[in-house]
C-alpha cells in the first residue's frame, strides 16, 4: 500500500510544492492566515471535499469532509507541522 501512496504523492509533487511556495509567499502572521486558509480550502474543495469555514470561532479554521460512513479519518493540519492522520 505504501507504494500506492508514494506514487500518488510523486504524481502530485508539483502541486504540493506550488501550494507550499504560495503559503510561504503570503507570509501571514499566526491566526491571520486568510489567504493561506482560502488556498487550502479551495484546493480541497476542488478535490471534492465539503468545506465548513470558521470553525471553533476562528475565521481561518475549517473542516474538510469527504464521503460518509466508516471509517472516519481525522486529519489535523497546521501551518507549522505536517498532516497527522487518526482513525476514529
Amino acid at each position: 500500500m505504501s507504494r500506492v501512496y508514494s506514487k500518488w504523492i510523486e504524481a502530485n509533487r508539483d502541486k504540493f510544492i506550488s501550494i507550499s511556495d504560495q503559503i510561504w509567499e503570503f507570509a501571514e502572521i499566526g491566526l491571520e492566515e486568510y489567504k493561506s486558509s482560502e488556498l487550502l480550502a479551495n484546493t480541497l474543495r476542488d478535490a471534492g471535499f465539503t468545506i465548513e469555514m470558521g470553525v471553533a470561532e476562528m475565521p481561518t479554521a475549517f473542516v474538510a469532509s469527504y464521503g460518509s460512513g466508516k471509517p472516519v479519518i481525522d486529519s489535523e493540519c497546521s501551518f507549522f507541522s505536517f498532516f497527522c492522520f487518526t482513525l476514529v
